[in-house]
C-alpha cells in the first residue's frame, strides 16, 4: 500500500520517478541484455511510460508532466544516447498496438505495485517471452 510520507507531505513527481525507476530497472536487471534491446522493444518502451503514468496516478501527483517524469526515468535506465532516441519516438509509437499493449500492463503494474503492494512482473514475462 503507498504509505504517506512523515507529517502528511504530498507525493511529487520525484516519488514517481523514484518508484518507477527501481522497479522497471529491477525488471530489467533479471532479463540479461534487455537494457540495450528496450530502446526497439515498443512494448518495453510502453510499459516503461504506463509505468510512469501509473506510479503518477497512484500517487495522485496533480499536474504531473509524464513527459518530464519520463525522460528521468530512462536517463536512469538507460544511456543518455539510447533515453534521446526512445524519448524522440514516443509521439510516432502512440498509436502503435505494441506501445498500447505494454502501457496498458505498464499502467496496471504501477497500480497494483503502489495500491497493494503486488509484484510488478510484465515486463520480465514480456522480455523473457513468457
Amino acid at each position: 500500500m503507498i504509505q504517506q510520507k512523515e507529517d502528511h507531505v504530498p507525493f511529487g513527481i520525484e516519488d514517481a520517478v523514484d518508484v518507477s525507476t527501481r522497479v522497471i530497472g529491477l525488471q530489467l536487471d533479471l532479463c540479461p541484455g534487455s537494457r540495450s534491446a528496450i530502446r526497439a522493444d515498443r512494448f518495453a518502451i510502453g510499459y516503461a511510460w504506463g509505468f510512469c503514468g501509473g506510479a503518477l496516478a497512484a500517487l495522485r501527483i496533480e499536474n504531473a508532466d509524464l513527459y518530464r517524469a519520463f525522460s528521468i526515468v530512462c536517463r536512469q535506465i538507460l544511456s543518455d544516447r539510447d533515453a534521446v532516441r526512445v524519448l524522440a519516438g514516443i509521439p510516432g509509437m502512440a498509436q502503435d498496438e505494441r506501445f498500447q499493449d505494454g502501457e496498458a500492463t505498464g499502467m496496471a503494474d504501477a497500480r497494483n505495485c503502489l495500491e497493494s503492494d503486488r509484484p510488478s512482473l510484465g515486463l520480465v514475462l514480456h522480455l523473457s517471452g513468457a
